[in-house]
């Protein structure tokens, strides 16, 4: 080969690299990847690198009423406290992505949320605020501690360390009571240039959907389902995460009985300080729709129909039977589809849910 020959062929190469990430990147990927005109995409799109499946939305608020976070809340008793994981923080963006708004304006309620203090989940949280006097101080009349089904034996299966402590000076940092300044929303991306290895994923997961559920090695699974579930396409076709699948292993008969038993020395805890537990479990977008696979191998998750079962003290939300009515009933999006979270449609029936387990204790 000629050095003119070589030249041409590596600028004619060089050429065909960067035309084939501008296009996947300008045509396919920039919507996914980037919150490109203040668009909101699901996390299961992303992870899949799945552009036809897809439900763009706008952050909007307009219920009348809206919950506090730990930055609004100036102080005094309030009626209820959230505690929890991306759901209890709007993972999903949109419209109306905080259930504890519809809580407020279903209930007239005062609710703060407070997210998880740096590396600990809702229960280490909820010892450590109650260790340190805060949560005796702000003092709600319930508080509701929240969990993806994905993470509850993770995360409570095991006895938590009850005497878990933070300084009041790292407390308050991280949290900045009262200070009215704006956090950030957890929606935020990290920036991606246009040449980046999702455009190859992207082509190539195209092909491997083809041949397997999760495409061999992606984080979100594509499956097909017997009835229309969804508004986008045909409505038979969803996404879920493939954690999934392996959260359906652990939840075991002995395993929600420790879950149990670490919920019921919470409730004593708290009802010690004058506060009643409300226990949320969040059931999994697999969960909710497995019964409606159109492939009758995957196995159903346990976790609800063991938590029945056990002779509970303290309340509880059951997410899976709330929510599997309204799909019965022929309700679409209770899921967004491309997202491992719930749309407004499931946070309206969570409200109404709490407002029935409000008035079942007298509204105390």
């Amino acid at each position: 080969m000629s050095y003119r020959t070589f030249n041409l062929t590596f600028v004619a190469g060089a050429v065909l690299f960067v035309l084939f990430n501008a296009l996947t990147w300008h045509y396919a990927l920039r919507p996914l990847l980037t919150r490109f005109q203040g668009m909101v995409i699901g996390d299961l799109a992303r992870l899949g690198y799945i552009t036809d499946l897809v439900q763009p939305r706008r952050n909007r608020i307009t219920l009348p009423r809206r919950h506090l976070e730990a930055a609004d809340y100036d102080g005094g008793p309030v009626d209820l406290l959230t505690i929890g994981d991306s759901f209890s923080n709007g993972g999903a963006g949109g419209p109306n992505r905080y259930y504890q708004d519809f809580i407020a304006s279903r209930l007239g309620w005062k609710v703060l949320n407070l997210r998880p203090l740096p590396g600990t989940h809702g229960i280490d949280t909820i010892d450590i605020l109650l260790n340190s006097g805060i949560l005796q101080k702000i003092h709600p009349r319930y508080l509701l501690l929240e969990s993806t089904a994905r993470k509850v034996a993770s995360r409570y299966a095991i006895a938590p360390d009850r005497h878990r402590n933070m300084t009041r000076a790292r407390i308050d940092a991280y949290y900045r009571f009262g200070s009215h300044q704006a956090g950030a929303t957890g929606l935020e991306l990290p920036p991606v240039r246009f040449i980046n290895t999702g455009n190859i994923k992207y082509w190539w997961n195209k092909l491997m959907y083809r041949l397997d559920d999760c495409a061999f090695t992606s984080k979100a699974c594509r499956v097909r389902l017997r009835a229309p579930r969804f508004s986008v396409g045909d409505g038979r076709e969803m996404l879920f995460y493939r954690g999934d699948l392996h959260a359906v292993r652990k939840h075991t008969p002995a395993n929600v009985r420790a879950i149990d038993d670490t919920l019921n020395a919470l409730h004593a805890r708290l009802a010690a300080a004058g506060i009643r537990l409300i226990f949320m479990p969040v059931v999994t977008k697999y969960g909710l729709y497995q019964p409606d696979f159109s492939d009758p191998d995957y196995e159903a998750d346990p976790l609800f129909r063991l938590l029945r079962k056990q002779a509970t003290g303290y309340a509880w939300i059951d997410t899976e039977a709330i929510l599997r009515r309204a799909v019965e009933r022929g309700e679409k999006d209770v899921f967004y589809i491309d997202d491992s979270h719930w749309t407004p449609k499931a946070s309206a029936l969570i409200a109404e849910a709490l407002a029935r387990i409000a008035a079942a204790r007298g509204g105390d």
